[in-house]
């Protein structure tokens, strides 16, 4: 009989994305219920097999509970999921269409790379288990979506039609919000290191817009600078390699800081607050210098 409410219990937790604190405690809390109901059945009059069947009818549709449950542990999950398969599908094959039909070159490998990325996450959208059990892999993943997905601003500049441009830019920062929200939404409500889950959620959301906002400014430069090298070469001074090393040594020493250790996440915020200063003066310091002196 234990196999039967264990079956039952393991069929609507699968629909539901819980680390393993969460996952274990609901399991043992449901079937804790269900048994107190058979008990109850049997109590009625009927047999052990019947009492355990209404246990079940009366708990609902496995499916149907796991998704209600879902909505609670985790949510918005789903709407994110399906924001990030529709609108990338959207932007990808329109500019598909767009180049094949009015521009000199077709983004094939773009194209399929963004085809696959959805494909991905539409394996996560159905499998919500699995998206807890690898969610290393997931937010990994959704970091390298996120950046392809960015890639796609490249073939936007070919698009000559305003309308059409503004209409599918829109889109590409819809495409890129919804990835992002994937990758926060778990680490806020679900996180599956157990030195993150004694952080209240006020305190997540803060370490997490703090790792995003940081992730996003140091990745994006130094990926600036990486096509910069791979475009016109290695410049003959190693000062700009040393510097981009040293950039990413900060953020990663700050991430060890706020995920791993936590009690010292006060000082990971204040050097990722340090080098997005340091990377935002370094990307616009030139910039700054040509408005100062076109003023005076």
């Amino acid at each position: 009989m234990a196999t039967k409410f264990e079956n039952y219990v393991d069929s609507i937790l699968n629909e539901v994305e819980l680390n393993n604190q969460n996952y274990n405690d609901l399991k043992s809390e449901i079937l804790t219920y269900l048994n107190e109901k058979k008990e109850f059945y049997e109590g009625k009059g009927l047999d052990s097999d019947s009492a355990a069947d209404a246990s079940i009818e009366d708990f609902g549709e496995s499916k149907e509970v796991g998704k209600d449950l879902l909505k609670t542990y985790l949510p918005y999950r789903k709407i994110a999921l399906i924001s990030a398969i529709v609108s990338s599908f959207v932007l990808s094959t329109s500019i598909f269409l767009y180049s094949s039909f009015f521009a000199n070159s077709v983004p094939l490998i773009w194209f399929f790379l963004m085809l696959s990325s959805a494909g991905v996450t539409s394996y996560f959208y159905f499998k919500p288990l699995k998206t807890a059990k690898y969610r290393a892999f997931f937010i990994g993943f959704m970091v390298v979506f996120s950046f392809i997905s960015l890639i796609g601003q490249f073939y936007l500049e070919a698009i000559k039609h305003d309308i059409i441009y503004m209409m599918l830019f829109v889109l590409l920062i819809i495409t890129f919000v919804a990835i992002l929200t994937n990758i926060v939404i778990g680490a806020i409500h679900q996180p599956i290191s157990s030195r993150f889950q004694i952080l209240n959620t006020t305190q997540r959301r803060i370490n997490v817009l703090f790792n995003l906002v940081s992730g996003i400014v140091v990745l994006g430069y130094t990926s600036l600078i990486s096509v910069g090298f791979f475009i016109f070469g290695v410049p003959p001074s190693l000062a700009p390699i040393t510097f981009v090393l040293f950039i990413l040594g900060i953020w990663v020493i700050s991430l060890v800081f706020s995920l791993i250790k936590v009690n010292l996440s006060m000082v990971g915020r204040l050097l990722q607050v340090g080098v997005v200063a340091l990377v935002v003066s370094t990307f616009f310091s030139q910039k700054i210098i040509d408005v100062i002196n076109n003023l005076f």
